[in-house]
């Protein structure tokens, strides 16, 4: 049992996140100018919104994709399982990619599904405080259609086309 709790807390510590970087860093030349474009982006974005929203964000995204690499780990040690028992009917090698993934189950996973509701959240705060910055009169509006219909009669009598909204 402390192999699984030990190889567990290796896959779903901050280490492997750091140590992926580095492998990246250092086999993939693409890979530093898309972590310098990220830092600056994620540097405007704190300007714009502040420090703790970004970690936040940042914090759950990563759980998620920790939450990814778990799974991956586990199909893999399934799959190693599977030859070991039977290495001649094995059909690992056969498989494409994205059915041995199960993409359609790791979207479902009960970590990954509350980071998602976390990562949403976060979306549609952002999209009501953009609202209410362009729009400080829609407060209270159940959505920007709303507004736009009160607006129409603005640019009717520019474009005479404009037709119910």
């Amino acid at each position: 049992m402390n192999t699984i709790e030990s190889i567990l807390s290796q896959l779903t510590s901050n280490a492997l996140v750091s140590d992926l970087k580095t492998v990246l860093r250092e086999q993939d030349p693409e890979f530093p100018p898309v972590e310098t474009a990220f830092q600056e982006a994620t540097c405007v974005l704190a300007s714009r919104i502040g420090r703790e929203e970004v970690e936040k964000l940042l914090a759950a995204k990563e759980r998620q994709i920790l939450s990814d690499l778990v799974y991956a780990a586990y199909l893999g040690f399934q799959a190693n399982l599977s030859n070991f028992h039977n290495p001649v009917a094995s059909q690992f090698t056969e498989l494409d990619y994205d059915v041995f993934l199960r993409e359609h189950i790791m979207q479902t996973l009960p970590c990954r599904a509350a980071e998602e509701k976390t990562i949403a959240a976060f979306r549609l705060r952002q999209i009501r405080e953009r609202r209410l910055r362009h729009f400080p009169q829609a407060v209270g509006l159940p959505f920007p259609g709303a507004h736009a219909r009160h607006l129409r009669w603005a640019f009717l009598p520019q474009n005479p086309s404009v037709g119910e909204i």
